[in-house]
């Protein structure tokens, strides 16, 4: 939740030396914050505090090319269909999917309640799974400190669009779902393979 809120915390230029990002929460969080249109990495911002930041640091390398993504902590590997066959952690030297497995598959299955459209999946709504695997539209995101993919996928009437981006100086990967589901007696999953051993 902290990370969270950072989206909505507030900038004040403290006489020219940068910026004092707050931290509106009870404990120390790290964060990501836009500012000026562009992306900032801010760590250990004190509990019911604020840590001061320089803009225009430099950036560390960060990698973006066909379907693959690489910073100093994982990389990143994407099939056509915009699910990951590989996810290298860096640090531990360690591959993440399993073999012949992929992260962030969608599958869609079938939805036909017994009684309560809205709010019961039958036990068998596995019986019927349609797998996305068709090719998918691979928009690169290149800014400061940041790079990643808006990857667009369209089934039937509808449409996902998934924004998964990486940063220079953060250990973390980011994965936004925007969804305009037109699709009746259906849902849609997200789903992992096992973590390799």
């Amino acid at each position: 939740k902290g990370d969270e809120d950072l989206s909505q915390i507030s900038f004040k230029n403290i006489k020219g030396n940068g910026l004092a990002v707050y931290n509106p929460n009870g404990f120390i969080t790290d964060g990501v914050v836009n500012v000026n249109g562009k992306t900032e990495i801010v760590k250990d911002i004190p509990s019911y505090g604020y840590k001061l930041i320089k803009q225009n640091k430099e950036n560390k390398p960060l990698f973006i090319k066909n379907k693959y993504l690489e910073n100093d902590f994982y990389i990143i590997k994407f099939n056509k269909d915009g699910s990951i066959n590989s996810l290298f952690d860096k640090r531990n030297n360690r591959e993440l999917v399993e073999t012949n497995k992929s992260f962030n598959q969608l599958v869609c299955y079938e939805d036909m309640a017994y009684e309560y459209d809205n709010w019961e999946l039958a036990y068998f709504h596995k019986h019927k799974a349609y797998v996305l695997n068709e090719d998918a539209l691979f928009n690169e995101i290149k800014e400061d400190h940041v790079v990643g993919f808006e990857i667009v996928k369209k089934y039937n009437n509808s449409v996902i669009k998934q924004t998964i981006t990486i940063y220079d100086d953060f250990d973390r990967i980011d994965v936004k779902n925007d969804i305009v589901w037109n699709e009746k007696n259906q849902i849609l999953f997200h789903v992992n393979g096992s973590v390799a051993g």
